[in-house]
């Protein structure tokens, strides 16, 4: 019997700074940082108290961005008079089986 739980089709969380140019509504650039391990993250962006897995997007600060460029080979070049930085947690599902019609919790 599968399960109806949302957590058991998770595969992994993908961690990405997206970068947008301030005043336009989308990202023109993602920087995947799965490579910082996820305490460390929580180090760098204490997560909000209702939020205890950074699945809410964070605005980030330059001190916060100088600390993730530390782990990155491919540093990201801070720029917030042009534009923002946010943190971004992403669930990758397996839909694979998923044409019974089934809800998930």
């Amino acid at each position: 019997m599968e399960s109806n739980k949302l957590s058991d089709k998770l595969l992994r969380v993908d961690r990405t700074v997206y970068i947008y140019r301030n005043g336009e509504g989308d990202a023109f650039q993602e920087v995947n940082i799965n490579v910082i391990p996820f305490e460390t993250l929580k180090e760098i962006v204490p997560p909000d108290k209702d939020d205890p897995l950074l699945y809410d997007g964070y605005d980030l600060t330059i001190d916060q961005l100088n600390k993730i460029n530390a782990y990155l080979l491919e540093k990201i070049e801070p720029d917030f008079n042009s534009y923002s930085y946010i943190l971004v947690f992403g669930g990758i599902y397996n839909w694979d089986n998923d044409n019974d019609g089934k809800r998930y919790t």
